[in-house]
């Protein structure tokens, strides 16, 4: 569009920074330069970001989790390439707190919210919620694993914040809760 512009009507375009104006009179060889130049430029973002996702693949490879830390973890930056993510102590009594209460049976995702909100979990700016229970309690992180990309990564380096043992009784209460129920008529 630009060097239509610049090689077939009377504007002219000044390119500052690579010293360069492109018109009618502009040669083939300038017209190729800024061909290259356009090109290089939209190839570096791609690139850039291709490694980094090669990067992240690599971290969760060597088990790491490579996003942002779930509730109950922070994110703890060493420098500017190494962080880690560590126990949030703060918030991860609450996680604890939350697998043990629904694994006793006698809480719904929505009874157990307002439990753990009345005794003062609060999800970044508000009290949790009831999807907020759910994602907790269905994801394996807690006790070591991670999903990343459609991936399951076991013994990530994490400190796991409840067992397998007590994670597993809660996924088999989900399901009780979630199967579909025989309906008499």
């Amino acid at each position: 569009l630009t060097i239509n512009l610049a090689t077939k009507t009377e504007t002219e375009i000044h390119l500052v920074k690579d010293n360069m104006i492109l018109s009618k009179r502009s040669t083939p060889h300038e017209i190729m330069i800024y061909t290259i130049m356009c090109a290089t430029s939209s190839w570096y973002p791609r690139n850039l970001s291709l490694e980094v996702q090669k990067g992240m693949n690599k971290k969760a490879d060597m088990g790491y989790y490579p996003a942002q830390a779930p509730i109950g973890y922070i994110n703890k930056r060493e420098s500017k390439k190494i962080s880690h993510i560590i126990v949030d102590e703060n918030k991860a009594h609450y996680v604890k707190k939350a697998f043990e209460l629904y694994a006793s049976g006698a809480y719904s995702y929505q009874s157990l919210a307002d439990r753990l909100a009345a005794d003062g979990f609060i999800m970044r700016t508000r009290p949790v919620q009831k999807n907020n229970i759910e994602k907790i309690l269905k994801n394996p992180f807690y006790m070591g694993d991670f999903n990343y990309k459609s991936k399951r990564y076991f013994d990530g380096k994490h400190e796991p914040l409840v067992s397998r043992e007590l994670f597993n009784t809660v996924q088999n209460i989900i399901r009780r809760h979630s199967s579909p129920k025989n309906i008499k008529n």
